[in-house]
């Protein structure tokens, strides 16, 4: 193999390793980001299970409700849901349940 050879199959092979550990800077930066925001949401999950007092029944005719966060009661808030289980026909259905984690915030008086 001449110099010349040499030389492209260097640079070649540095590129290649130098694309691999950038690949793995990357991946390693995406995996402790998932992992801190994982650890996040369970502490703010643990905070409303302490704090939380909120109780609202909705009215089971209605399609959808509207929950409007009073003034100064901004923050994070845990909403769960729970469906009744039914059935007719002799065909059993049984009831969901869904929750999800929302930060809410009062809008500024004009």
């Amino acid at each position: 193999m001449n110099n010349k050879g040499f030389a492209v199959s260097t640079l070649i092979y540095g590129l290649s390793i130098m694309g691999i550990m950038l690949i793995a800077i990357l991946m390693s930066t995406m995996a402790n980001n998932r992992t801190n925001t994982k650890e996040m949401t369970q502490s703010i999950e643990s905070e409303l299970l302490l704090y939380g007092k909120t109780e609202k029944a909705f009215d089971e005719n209605s399609t959808s409700q509207v929950y409007t966060v009073q003034d100064g009661q901004s923050g994070w808030y845990r909403i769960e849901l729970w469906g009744a289980q039914g059935g007719e026909d002799g065909k059993m259905s049984y009831g969901a349940y869904t929750s999800g984690l929302f930060v809410a915030e009062t809008s500024p008086r004009s």
